[in-house]
């Protein structure tokens, strides 16, 4: 899915920051978004820049075709390199967009800075599946795809690296059922997070910015998992 990802994405700027380094399981990402958030928050400069984390598993950036592919003269988005990097930029704005409007919804509900992806299974890795006071957690949504997926999500760099931060934190001091449960998955600790900050998390519960590959039938299949 990462390859794809790169290979696919209209976005100019991608930082895998996971590359050319030893890989020491599935923590091992995490600290390095956490190191990597952390000096951006620190570094001086604009405060207000966009970022996305997709962690390469089973997100993928929804449907974008309004501004690639085909721009409006006609030309092909590999016809030439100005027109890539226009379609880039006019993709950056869209997702901004899309941000805006999940994280500042209006009718008086207040401004979220984070937008996470979504999906139609409460769940977490190794085919865990959430019980009924877990559900209960969450609130009503206009969708079927009201589940938090960790895979994807998007805001500032500042409330990324506190997110990030707070969720290694709940993982490292974890014991008991809590360390049961999360131990082959940071998912459910993002889920932990999330059921205590829903004022800074907003859901994309329409997905227009990610999709996931759970999107399909919520039913068992011969992994334990969805298919």
């Amino acid at each position: 899915v990462h390859n794809i990802f790169l290979a696919t994405t209209p976005l100019a700027v991608v930082h895998n920051v996971c590359k050319d380094v030893k890989w020491e399981g599935i923590n091992f990402r995490l600290r390095m978004y956490e190191k990597f958030f952390r000096e951006l928050r620190e570094a001086p400069g604009r405060k207000d820049v966009l970022y996305y984390v997709a962690d390469g598993l089973d997100i993928f950036f929804n449907d974008m075709s309004e501004v690639t592919g085909v721009s409006r003269d006609g030309r092909q988005a590999s016809d030439s390199g100005s027109l890539a990097e226009e379609q880039a930029v006019a993709t950056a704005k869209l997702i901004a967009e899309r941000y805006e409007v999940i994280a500042a919804p209006g009718g008086g509900q207040p401004r979220k800075p984070i937008v996470a992806s979504t999906e139609r299974l409460c769940g977490w890795g190794g085919a865990k599946i959430c019980s009924e006071a877990d559900e209960a957690l969450y609130p009503d949504a206009p969708t079927d795809s009201k589940y938090l997926n960790a895979g994807g999500y998007l805001g500032p760099a500042q409330e990324l690296s506190e997110m990030i931060s707070a969720v290694l934190q709940l993982k490292s001091m974890a014991v008991g059922e809590h360390k049961e449960k999360g131990q082959n998955s940071d998912q459910y600790y993002f889920k932990l997070y999330y059921w205590d900050h829903q004022d800074r998390i907003a859901l994309d519960y329409n997905q227009s910015i990610f999709g996931n590959f759970l999107e399909i039938v919520n039913k068992p299949c011969e992994s334990d998992w969805a298919r």
